[in-house]
């Protein structure tokens, strides 16, 4: 149980730096760099490994208080490739936007659900 509160203090901070990270390329203006879409790829990663890492503290018998924290776990991992699915046949420029805004609602669901947990 440690483990699935430590990462998600540690998905939040990510999450939000990735979402700063996107928007300010958004407002810039500018195209979305390698660097980035590598920053998006560990948030997938990330939130991945957090939702396993649920999943066997459920099947050890152990429940998060409030049922609705399955529904954060669930957006948690479709959410980012929604955004890539979503910036697909878009203008280049809007990348940025799409994925900042994802990675910031991302940040709102994980805090949420730390909240629930």
């Amino acid at each position: 149980m440690n483990l699935h509160r430590t990462l998600a203090q540690s998905v939040v901070l990510y999450l939000a730096i990735a979402a700063i990270w996107g928007l300010v390329l958004a407002w810039r203006h500018m195209l979305v760099v390698p660097a980035y879409r590598g920053v998006l790829a560990i948030a997938q990663g990330i939130l991945t490994i957090q939702a396993v890492v649920g999943l066997v503290l459920v099947v050890s018998q152990y429940s998060p208080r409030v049922g609705i924290h399955f529904l954060y776990g669930i957006l948690s991992v479709l959410v980012l490739p929604g955004a890539y699915a979503a910036a697909m046949g878009r203008q280049e420029r809007r990348h940025a936007l799409i994925y900042g805004i994802a990675a910031l609602f991302l940040t709102g669901v994980a805090i949420r659900a730390m909240m629930t947990g």
